[in-house]
């Protein structure tokens, strides 16, 4: 009978009857699914969340931002209780709180 190399390995590195398999091999797969699972979900989500605190960290007078609900404006004004107000171009004013800043809106050239 011919075995090629891979089912030899499988046959020569399998349990024997009655034989338990060592801690480590049982619980390598967990590891690896933990680490794909790391790498894919985990890591990207912090380095976001890192990302949107640094924003909201160095948001100043001027810069137009746009919130999580979609509300566009300029700010007017930063307080130190996390509260920003923005203006919009018929002088409504909004008092909105530091987290609700989604992002900044880089200037559009203004079209002829």
């Amino acid at each position: 009978m011919f075995l090629d190399k891979t089912t030899f390995l499988l046959f020569a590195f399998a349990p024997k009857p009655g034989q338990d398999v060592p801690l480590p091999l049982q619980l390598f797969p967990f590891i690896i699914v933990f680490v794909v699972f790391y790498f894919i979900a985990i890591r990207p989500q912090a380095k976001q969340a890192r990302q949107q605190e640094n924003l909201r960290s160095s948001l100043k007078k001027g810069d137009r931002v746009v919130t999580n609900g979609g509300v566009v404006g300029t700010i007017l004004s930063v307080k130190e209780n996390d509260r920003i107000i923005t203006i919009r171009s018929d002088e409504t004013k909004l008092e909105i709180l530091r987290s609700a800043v989604n992002g900044l809106l880089k200037d559009e050239a203004k079209k002829d």
